[in-house]
């Protein structure tokens, strides 16, 4: 059989609760083929399943150290229980990926599935000390954290009536680069210097926490645009 043949789709089948938090079950056979584009990007992103499910996973940690010396890349782990029925050394895939990126992003859920003997923050300087310029830890309703060399600052979460909490790490996680990216900081994350001051820590975490506010308040992924979020 080709190996890029795929002879099922993957799937992923949500169940909102009464809460409007998600819980998932997955279907996945998932390969890729040729992915190196012809000119180096500015930023790759790897994330979740997609990251730790064999065979694919294999593919996407070839890209990113290949593409590592000149792009930066980040990587949320987003992690979920049903990821162990994949990938039975889960723990060693995530730190060869943390091992590589400049930026890192986790929620505290995550980082109590990885050290569930750790605090979050110290669970943080873990994932810090392996290499990444940064990480940064959402909290739920505790707000998000901003972890690097210079220390760890917080900011609360963004008031809001939670509907549907899908999209709301990945719209979290796309404002943040965002953020990262207007203030010029991608560059910098791969250098391993930000040197930055706490009030554009705080504006961005501000920013991105505002996003996640606005996508959960409302039914499925749905993050805000630029208009909603700026306005």
């Amino acid at each position: 059989m080709d190996p890029y043949v795929i002879p099922h789709t993957s799937t992923a089948t949500a169940t909102i609760g009464a809460d409007g938090a998600a819980s998932y079950t997955f279907d996945l056979d998932w390969r890729l083929g040729e992915l190196l584009p012809a000119e180096r990007p500015e930023l790759v992103h790897v994330a979740s399943l997609g990251a730790v499910v064999p065979p694919g996973s294999a593919a996407v940690l070839a890209m990113v150290r290949d593409l590592a010396a000149s792009t930066t890349v980040s990587y949320d782990l987003n992690l979920r229980p049903a990821m162990v029925d994949y990938q039975s050394d889960l723990a060693g895939t995530i730190g060869r990926l943390v091992d590589i990126a400049h930026i890192v992003k986790a929620s505290d859920e995550d980082l109590a599935m990885l050290f569930p003997h750790l605090s979050w923050d110290d669970a943080a300087r873990e994932l810090l000390a392996r290499g990444p310029a940064l990480v940064v830890i959402t909290l739920g309703d505790k707000g998000c954290a901003w972890v690097d060399a210079d220390g760890t600052v917080s900011v609360p979460a963004h008031p809001t009536t939670v509907v549907d909490t899908i999209g709301a790490g990945d719209t979290f996680g796309a404002a943040l680069l965002d953020g990262l990216w207007r203030h010029q900081l991608l560059d910098r994350a791969r250098a391993g210097r930000l040197e930055i001051d706490d009030a554009t820590r705080v504006e961005i975490l501000t920013r991105a926490a505002r996003a996640a506010a606005i996508c959960v308040a409302r039914r499925g992924a749905n993050p805000p645009t630029l208009a909603e979020l700026d306005g």
